[in-house]
């Protein structure tokens, strides 16, 4: 049986490839960003691992310590809505795997699906092409 996420992976194992994913906030999760939407607020996320593993790990303590602490886990532990599969990337899900000399490819991947939800109006937290884009070129004029 496959999940919401990946036809190849099970509830209890991943298929091995990568996953982007998309989850939903509360609405109450407007008091932490400066710039409101009327769409809503999401976070784009990637992983290795099946996103049910990888959301999981959100919620994971050792030795007192969040395995994840950053802002987006933190917002995720106390806001969580629901996944949006349907929000397009149900239908690319698993990603192939990056060959060896193109490391950031789910990165890029990942940005670009978060920059596409903030072009029709969601407030999205995670990477944006765009932005890495623009520091890529930069960095290259600058070595040039």
């Amino acid at each position: 049986m496959s999940t919401i996420h990946c036809t190849k992976c099970t509830p209890e194992k991943s298929c091995g490839g990568y996953h982007l994913y998309v989850i939903e906030f509360r609405t109450e999760v407007e008091e932490t960003y400066a710039a409101k939407s009327n769409m809503g607020y999401l976070y784009v996320g990637s992983t290795s691992k099946s996103v049910e593993s990888r959301f999981e790990d959100n919620f994971i303590k050792k030795n007192g310590k969040w395995k994840y602490n950053t802002p987006n886990s933190k917002r995720i532990r106390a806001y969580f809505k629901k996944f949006r599969p349907d929000l397009f990337y149900n239908d690319i899900n698993p990603l192939p795997k990056p060959k060896k000399n193109d490391k950031k490819m789910i990165e890029r991947r990942e940005g670009k699906l978060a920059d596409k939800l903030r072009k029709i109006g969601y407030k999205v937290g995670g990477p944006s092409w765009k932005k890495m884009k623009s520091k890529s070129k930069k960095q290259k004029e600058k070595n040039s």
